[in-house]
């Protein structure tokens, strides 16, 4: 298309010769609109009929690889909002499953102070001693999992068994476990049993 002479009207500029055929395109520029000047010819009459239509130059969005059509990706700030969203899930969620963790480790504790326990009512049974050589003794015993040492305190009548955690549990909420020769339970923490 030609540009507008700044001295007198805008020239009409031709993508091809007008010549009787069906559909002569031409354009005029005025200002920031096209006028489309064409004619089309009935195939049955054989008539042209000239037609003239309004266009607007404004260029059509386009992305990045020069298309018109919007393209399929995703915005920074749409990227943004969803790492804001994981974030306080994962914020909400974490803490959580730690929690969680913790509570199903502390099984370890209490299957360990049983088995042991145990082994002291057999061992009492036979020898009517807690003492005796052929019960178990000792400090620092590990459990099955290795989240707890288990400490033996034990005189002829009685004994306290204590699970003290470590490594990743040492941080719970509950503390040492203990179980006495009378069955009862404890922990430092409210509801750990």
């Amino acid at each position: 298309m030609a540009p507008a002479s700044p001295q007198g009207p805008p020239r009409l500029a031709c993508k091809q010769p007008l010549i009787r055929a069906a559909w002569h395109f031409c354009s005029l520029t005025l200002s920031k609109r096209h006028i489309l000047i064409h004619t089309e010819t009935n195939v049955l009459t054989r008539r042209e009929t000239p037609r003239v239509t309004l266009t607007s130059t404004r260029p059509r969005p386009q992305g990045p690889s020069g298309s018109t059509r919007r393209s399929a990706g995703f915005t920074l700030i749409e990227l943004m909002i969803v790492v804001a969203v994981i974030g306080i899930l994962a914020a909400i969620a974490y803490p959580s499953y730690t929690r969680y963790v913790q509570e199903a480790r502390r099984t370890d504790a209490m299957s360990a102070l049983s088995s042991v326990a145990g082994q002291l009512e057999r061992c009492y049974t036979v020898t009517s001693d807690y003492t005796a050589a052929s019960c178990p003794s000792g400090t620092d015993i590990p459990s099955d999992e290795g989240y707890y040492l288990i400490d033996i305190s034990a005189t002829a009548s009685t004994y306290t068994l204590t699970g003290k955690p470590q490594d990743a549990q040492s941080d719970d909420s509950c503390g040492n476990f203990t179980l006495n020769h009378q069955g009862v339970r404890g922990a430092d923490g409210a509801d750990c049993w």
